[in-house]
């Protein structure tokens, strides 16, 4: 690792082509540098995003404010990777990253992370939603246009049951069978979503969770079908208004 000042000479161009995009939205964007990683944020206010250099590598890597069970879509060039190993407070908080290496990244960068930047300079931490969980109407500071962005299961909160889950059932969504790598290709194999058979905003406690028995692979259709009605359908149910529609063998 190294820092802006030590760091690859195409790394510390990222970083300024981000912080000059950053600017363009909000001009009092600051970056602080500190070993191996540069902080953004406005002043007397919580970062944002970090951006990691390395001396050898031109690519530098863009954290920002994210749980292990929130799934992020890609914008533009902008590609939003779930880091390997969890179980710090720091791992466990900035769970996702994306690559910036050229000007067309740092622009791309600085357009996905608006709503985070957002977020800070109102003051509070927006809690993230799974989309069904959503109000039928918002309230007008929600209303940011394209800049909205819908985080998906944040009460998915344990990576490791999440893992686990996945192992046993397979990346494949256990309704309607639907599978990420094999219509979209490889690069997307292993997205899926992952539903808790009993929500656990209905609990209302922490409890421990069977991934064998309180969690299933579904894709974002079927979890949001399955959130249609309070309990939640079950994956048979599911299957038998697929059966129904002559979907599903």
């Amino acid at each position: 690792m190294g820092d802006h000042i030590t760091g690859h000479r195409d790394g510390q161009r990222a970083c300024d082509q981000l912080l000059a995009a950053l600017r363009s939205h909000f001009p009092d964007v600051e970056r602080k540098h500190a070993k191996a990683m540069c902080a953004f944020h406005e002043a007397g206010r919580a970062n944002f995003a970090f951006a990691y250099h390395r001396k050898t590598m031109p690519r530098i890597d863009i954290w920002f404010p994210s749980l292990a069970g929130e799934v992020y879509e890609p914008l533009g060039t902008a590609r939003p990777v779930i880091r390997k190993k969890f179980g710090t407070p720091w791992a466990n908080n900035w769970a996702w990253h994306f690559e910036i290496e050229t000007a067309r990244q740092a622009k791309d960068g600085a357009e996905f992370l608006l709503p985070f930047a957002r977020r800070k300079r109102r003051g509070r931490q927006a809690p993230s939603t799974i989309a069904e969980e959503l109000p039928d109407t918002l309230d007008p500071e929600h209303m940011e246009g394209a800049a909205s962005r819908v985080f998906v299961n944040r009460y998915e909160r344990d990576p490791k049951a999440r893992a686990r889950c996945i192992k046993i059932f397979g990346a494949r969504c256990n309704a309607c069978q639907f599978d990420f790598g094999s219509v979209f290709g490889a690069q997307f194999a292993g997205l899926i979503t992952v539903h808790h058979v009993k929500p656990l905003a209905s609990i209302g406690k922490t409890y421990r969770v069977d991934p064998s028995k309180d969690l299933v692979p579904l894709c974002p259709n079927c979890h949001l079908l399955a959130h249609q009605r309070t309990p939640p359908y079950s994956v048979d149910e599911l299957r038998d208004l697929l059966r129904a529609q002559g979907h599903l063998r």
